[in-house]
């Protein structure tokens, strides 16, 4: 039992290595499972059986690199930060922007999905999204130019940082930021001025 489950998570990380290679190359919409499974040396059917269809590769390379990206903002938010609070939340999303500007097709499947109540991966998304977001709370809490803050304030602070994340990701993804820059700069200037006085507004 235990080297069927040894060769079937072999299998199934081949099937991921070569979609993930495929899709890099030739793009999400021009890779088939047949492609997938000839450079995966297995069978058509063996991509099925441990995916079901295409969108699922695709979430399932996602999930694996929001794992990555999810670990390097802890070590971030334990480090202590000498930068500003605005540049280190600016600092603290970069590599989650350049993931989702990176992949569009999986950033468009995380937007839908995220939205839904249930779903195939919906919950392991909206998960990823809470995490992120309880990550740039405790980077608040902690900073160090950061005033005596209410209990509440660090969250408060950390779902605006969200929402203007997931707008830029939201805008850029559909067009209406016309450029990966246009993107980066934009989340820079709202995260600084949130973030530039975190201390002045009335949120408890």
């Amino acid at each position: 039992m235990k080297n069927v489950q040894k060769r079937s998570r072999k299998t199934a990380g081949q099937i991921l290595c070569a979609a993930r290679e495929l899709f890099a190359e030739l793009g999400y919409d021009k890779t088939s499972a047949e492609k997938i499974a000839k450079v995966a040396g297995v069978s058509k059917a063996s991509v099925f059986a441990h995916y079901l269809d295409k969108t699922n590769i695709l979430a399932a390379i996602g999930i694996e690199d929001i794992r990555h990206l999810i670990e390097g903002s802890q070590r971030l938010v334990q480090n202590r930060e000498e930068l500003p609070l605005p540049e280190a939340a600016v600092k603290f999303y970069a590599p989650w922007l350049e993931f989702f500007l990176r992949n569009p097709d999986f950033t468009r499947l995380y937007l839908y999905q995220s939205g839904l109540s249930r779903g195939s991966w919906a919950t392991e998304f909206i998960q990823s999204c809470n995490q992120q977001e309880i990550m740039l709370s405790q980077l608040i809490k902690k900073h160090p130019s950061s005033p005596p803050l209410s209990e509440k304030k660090p969250a408060f602070l950390a779902r605006g940082g969200q929402a203007f994340f997931f707008q830029v990701v939201t805008y850029r993804v559909n067009g209406w930021i016309r450029s990966d820059t246009q993107a980066r700069t934009d989340l820079s200037e709202y995260l600084k001025a949130w973030l530039h006085s975190p201390g002045d507004d009335t949120a408890s």
